[in-house]
């Protein structure tokens, strides 16, 4: 009686359980990535297609109703806040302290407020709010996180997020001496959301190469 020396491909439900566990884990920690080229993809493409001068202009005006294009800006707003939501809801679930999970509430906040400046172009009463949503809770996320992720023993990650998130503040607090000399908030507003985007990349790597083993 011969034996086949064919290996089988059989995975045991457990292994196949904890495979599909990782791909899951994987696309959400992409999603915020994701969410970030849809935005920037948005911003760049109607920024080359319509006159736009960042020095006296707001991001936001690419949006105006009356604007050519507007509509594709906004859309991708609204498209990237919901598509970054799961990468907050895996670092609500990665959590290790009441602090990482405010973190993990704070981040989803600010891309749903992401949304909020699409789906509420400029010149709606809600547009402002939106605007200010977003860069509050992203910041006010980094500095909470932060300090989940030092208490939790990574005391250089954490500071690091951390001060990603006072980079926005200092941006905004040096944009009040400049802005007699460039008006527009697109330049606060890229450079602010600069230390956001770096963090997000940053976290989405470290989730993306966690092998869980659970």
């Amino acid at each position: 009686m011969s034996v086949s020396g064919h290996k089988s491909c059989y995975k045991p439900p457990t292994t196949r359980f904890r495979m599909r566990r990782v791909s899951i884990r994987r696309l959400a920690a992409l999603a915020a990535p994701a969410g970030v080229v849809v935005s920037a993809t948005g911003i760049l493409a109607v920024a080359l297609l319509v006159p736009f001068d960042p020095v006296t202009q707001a991001i936001s005006e690419l949006g105006d109703p009356s604007a050519p294009y507007s509509s594709v800006f906004n859309a991708t707003f609204v498209v990237s806040g919901v598509v970054a939501l799961p990468f907050a809801a895996l670092l609500a679930v990665e959590a290790r302290n009441l602090y990482e999970t405010a973190g993990a509430v704070l981040v989803a906040v600010s891309f749903v407020a992401l949304s909020g400046i699409g789906l509420f172009p400029i010149g709606h009463p809600y547009h402002v709010p939106a605007a200010v949503s977003h860069y509050t809770a992203f910041t006010v996320a980094l500095w909470v996180h932060g300090t989940g992720e030092a208490v939790a023993g990574e005391t250089r990650r954490g500071l690091a997020a951390v001060w990603f998130g006072n980079a926005n503040v200092v941006v905004w607090a040096t944009w009040v001496f400049w802005r007699a000399y460039a008006p527009g908030l697109a330049i606060p507003e890229a450079l602010g959301a600069a230390g956001y985007i770096s963090w997000i990349l940053l976290t989405a790597r470290r989730l993306y190469m966690y092998n869980s083993e659970a």
